[in-house]
């Protein structure tokens, strides 16, 4: 069987969208890192999302993984798939 397509997964694994401000939880860290850490796919120079990874079993057992890597402010710099599939 086919696998779905990924790219609609790795759009929600995408989602920058910051949380409002009240629905923030209160962490300890400053408001600003908080309203950065919200979002699904965290970017900032030093901090955030670095993979975003899909993992695929089938009936027969077989596996594929498919990674996204990202550098800082969240710049896609590689992709890679392993499948276990002969």
């Amino acid at each position: 069987p086919k696998l779905p397509d990924e790219s609609a997964f790795f759009e929600l694994l995408a989602e920058r969208r910051i949380v409002a401000d009240e629905n923030l939880p209160q962490t300890g860290v400053p408001l600003a890192v908080e309203r950065m850490l919200s979002a699904v796919f965290v970017h900032s120079e030093n901090y955030g999302t670095r993979a975003s990874t899909l993992a695929w079993q089938r009936a027969d057992g077989a596996v594929q993984l498919h990674e996204q890597s990202f550098g800082p402010h969240g710049q896609p710099l590689q992709s890679s798939v392993i499948s276990t599939a002969a």
